[in-house]
């Protein structure tokens, strides 16, 4: 049987970064410490708890419905 693969946190959470959100609110968020989400984010650690995880693919799918800003012509 295979073995589980965790999904790529840092990238998800990179791409909620990228979309404006500070560590400060993406722990508030998922009920971290702003030094966990730093952790996650620079690949320290590579796992997390089902719950959170939960949390992370929200944000990151709540950044992806955004549509993109219009550029002034």
């Amino acid at each position: 049987m295979p073995k589980h693969k965790d999904p790529d946190w840092s990238a998800l959470l990179r791409d909620v970064r990228a979309s404006g959100k500070t560590q400060a609110e993406i722990a508030a968020a998922l009920g971290l410490s702003q030094a966990s989400v730093s952790d996650l984010i620079s690949g320290e650690i590579k796992s997390t708890q089902y719950a959170i995880g939960l949390k992370i693919f929200a944000l990151h799918r709540a950044i992806s419905k955004r549509k993109p800003a219009k550029v002034a012509a």
